[in-house]
């Protein structure tokens, strides 16, 4: 039985949070949750929804301050620790009490706080294109955003609707398109209509909230804590993401008791959706080998090809 609604629950701060579940119905398949990078509201699980959603329950929160969720009571509200409260909020609203759970960049640091807060409720974890911890450390290989962006954030309160207004005009265009891809993404692989949902919904972001959500994360680390998740644990890096350098991928493998680890040659940031065949099939692979994929599971009918952009190894 397929499901699909849309829910608010107020976290435990007060805050106004929105969620959505599709996919099979709670209580009828394994649920698996779904962790955004900061600024986003979901425009990178696409595809990877559209393997999930016939055979799980999908359970995709907005954070505070992003989408579709209200503001935090302050600016103090945008900790990580904030963000794993609001997932287990959000899950016992839908009616789950335990999810495999999807991170992506910064949804990297928050599923796996989450499996140290409450093992119980995390049974496999999928890591795509994120940090251990302490990502602005490593932006770029580079250690200059580390001071930078807490600097920006009461700037970015006090001039906040001048920065809506610059990025209003600028981010949802073809030229905040253009800028992306001579910069950050791969154009010959990411679709622009994919890529479009990011834009904009960064462009109608409160920026003090972007910039607190970020500052909090580049202070955020589990690297001491890895070696008590035990869970199965999915890495998936990006050969050339310079978000989160895939060295960084490898080292959280080796870290977790039971990690192994995927390349996405020549992807990006975005590769969940440049390469989306290809991390389908890894994810998918992965989920059956950890007897996590439903029983009921038939083969899929579509072909099983080699990608001539991508590859994987396990460590």
């Amino acid at each position: 039985m397929s499901t699909h609604f849309t829910g608010t629950v107020q976290a435990a701060d007060g805050t106004e949070l929105w969620y959505e579940v599709s996919g099979r119905a709670a209580g009828t398949a394994p649920a698996i949750a779904l962790c955004d990078g900061v600024g986003c509201d979901g425009f990178v699980w696409k595809y990877l929804r559209q393997l999930l959603e016939p055979h799980f329950t999908v359970v995709h929160p907005h954070y505070r301050g992003h989408g579709k969720s209200g503001p935090a009571p302050s600016l103090d509200h945008y900790r990580i620790a904030d963000c794993v409260g609001d997932l287990f909020t959000v899950m016992d609203a839908a009616g789950v009490n335990k999810a495999i759970t999807f991170g992506h960049s910064m949804g990297v640091q928050v599923a796996l706080e989450a499996a140290l807060t409450a093992p119980e409720r995390v049974t496999g974890l999928v890591l795509l294109c994120g940090s251990f911890g302490r990502p602005l450390d490593t932006f770029r290989d580079s250690a200059a955003m580390k001071d930078a962006v807490p600097k920006l954030v009461p700037w970015a309160a006090k001039y906040t609707e001048q920065i809506r207004a610059v990025l209003g005009a600028t981010m949802p265009t073809d030229l905040g398109w253009t800028i992306a891809a001579a910069t950050e993404v791969d154009a010959r692989h990411l679709k622009k209509e994919d890529f479009q949902p990011y834009l904009a919904h960064l462009a109608g972001m409160a920026p003090e909230v972007f910039l607190r959500t970020l500052a909090e994360a580049g202070k955020h680390t589990t690297e001491d804590r890895l070696s008590s998740i035990t869970v199965p644990t999915l890495v998936v890096g990006a050969e050339k993401d310079r978000f989160t350098p895939y060295w960084v991928s490898e080292v959280l493998a080796k870290k977790v008791q039971r990690g192994e680890v995927r390349m996405i040659r020549g992807g990006t940031h975005t590769a969940p959706l440049e390469h989306h065949e290809l991390v389908d099939l890894m994810v998918e692979d992965w989920l059956e080998r950890m007897s996590l994929w439903p029983i009921a599971h038939v083969e899929p009918k579509r072909a099983k090809k080699k990608s001539t952009t991508g590859a994987a190894h396990v460590l």
